[in-house]
Order: structure tokens, then C-alpha cells, then sequence
């Protein structure tokens, strides 16, 4: 009996989520006692937000001290015109609430840095970074290793978006294995920098969504690519990545 599960009101809701045999009732509980933190209430941040919050995990973190302005609402769909000037995170726990008023919102309204990410990140199951800062990137990542929450990354430039998920559970390489920190930095374009095509962010954030809930139920993710989506030529590429022997982070030598 799916009740055993989820109660009355949650078979409704996921009813097409439950429905999956790869889910079912016991999936959705599963989802329903996960706890993810979000960083960044960006493009990615958004429609990620969105899903996860209507698909029911249970208790759902996000963290940015950016206001809305202008120039976000052409791809960060949660805030609208009557929403700038305003902490994105006080509007986004008020648009998720309306979506979903069974779901544990804790709203960090203040930038991640070195005083708080250990504290902040220790708290969840799975990380979702959608920050557009190279270097609180390494700090998400360094954070995420030394407590081995796994954690979902993803970006955008121009036509071109990225996603990876690094499960720090099964020794998967680090952010700092694709990305080390001997870089030219200024390789590394960001939206503000360079542009993005509007719809990309939701294709990339949607994906982000995907690959949590599909972590959460125990369906695997290859821990060992980096999957490429170039909206320009609606084409999807897929790289092997691999653990280097002398990365500062997460190389025992």
C-alpha cells in the first residue's frame, strides 16, 4: 500500500511523480526526507529551486545576498518586476511557499564566505552550486569534501552551459580537478562578462533538479563526466574527467 509511504495529500501532489516505477511511494518518501542546499538564486538557482519545491523534498536551504534587478528577470523566473530592489531570497521562500507549503524553506539571505560555508553546508544531504564566483566555487567545494556531501555544479556562458555531479561519497574527482586553481582566471567568462541566452539557464538549472531527485531515489549518475549542452547547435557532449594525482584538494599524495 502506497499509504505506508506518503500520506493522502502527498499521493495526490506526486501523483505522476509516485507513478514511476523507478520512484513509486517509497521514492517519494525518500525525496520527502532529503534536505539540499541551493547557492545562488540566479538562472541556474531559479528553476532548480522551482522543481525541487513542487517535486517535494522535504527541507530546502538556499542562500544569496543579491537584491533582484533589471537585467535578471529575462531568466531568473521566480522574481518578477514588482520584486527589484528586494532580497532574492525573501521573495524566493514566498514564490516556493506558494508552490509548496509542505516543504521546510530556510532562507539564508547573505553571501556564502570562509566564516560560514563549513557551518551552513554540514547542515544538508546534497549541494547545488549555481554561483557565477570562481572562488566561492573552491570554497563550496572544499566545504563539500570535508564533510563528503555531494555536490551538484553547474554554469553558464553565452550559448554554452555545464553540468557535473561530484559525489564526494564514492571518491569521484573535485571541482579543483577540472577546474584548478593554476588557471588563467580570466578563461573563465561569467553572464555579467559575457551574455547568456535566456532559456539556457532553465535548461541547464532543470537538469541540476534532475540529477538531485534522481540521487535521492538511488537511480546513478556517471560521477566521472562533464555533460556539455551548446543551445546554439542544440547539442549535447559528454567528457570523461578524472581525479588528478596532484590536485591540493583532494589528492592524497
Amino acid at each position: 500500500m502506497l499509504e505506508k509511504y506518503v500520506d493522502k495529500e502527498s499521493l495526490e501532489r506526486y501523483s505522476r511523480q509516485i507513478l514511476l516505477r523507478e520512484i513509486g511511494g517509497s521514492g517519494q518518501k525518500k525525496i520527502i526526507n532529503k534536505k539540499i542546499l541551493v547557492i545562488g538564486i540566479g538562472g541556474l538557482g531559479c528553476p532548480s529551486l522551482n522543481y525541487l519545491t513542487s517535486s517535494g523534498v522535504g527541507t530546502i536551504g538556499f542562500i544569496d545576498g543579491d537584491t533582484v534587478n533589471l537585467s535578471n528577470l529575462n531568466r531568473q523566473i521566480l522574481f518578477s518586476e514588482k520584486n527589484i530592489g528586494m532580497l532574492k531570497a525573501k521573495v524566493a521562500k514566498e514564490k516556493l511557499n506558494m508552490i509548496n507549503s509542505n516543504v521546510n524553506l530556510i532562507s539564508f539571505p547573505f553571501m556564502l564566505n570562509e566564516e560560514n560555508a563549513d557551518k551552513i553546508i554540514s547542515q544538508f544531504d546534497l549541494i547545488l552550486d549555481g554561483t557565477d564566483n570562481l572562488e566561492i566555487r573552491y570554497l563550496i567545494n572544499k566545504s563539500c569534501l570535508k564533510f563528503k556531501i555531494p555536490l551538484i555544479s553547474g554554469s553558464l556562458a553565452r550559448w554554452e552551459g555545464q553540468i557535473m555531479f561530484l559525489n564526494y561519497k564514492n571518491c569521484s574527482p573535485c571541482f579543483e580537478c577540472i577546474y584548478p586553481r593554476s588557471i588563467n582566471k580570466k578563461e573563465i567568462m561569467n553572464c555579467q562578462e559575457g551574455g547568456v541566452f535566456a532559456p539556457l539557464s532553465g535548461v541547464i538549472g532543470t537538469m541540476m533538479a534532475v540529477e538531485a531527485l534522481k540521487y535521492f531515489v538511488n537511480i546513478e549518475s556517471d560521477i566521472s563526466r562533464l555533460h556539455l549542452y551548446d543551445a546554439a547547435l542544440s547539442e549535447f557532449k559528454s567528457i570523461k574527467i578524472n581525479k588528478l594525482d596532484n590536485c591540493s584538494i583532494c589528492s592524497s599524495k
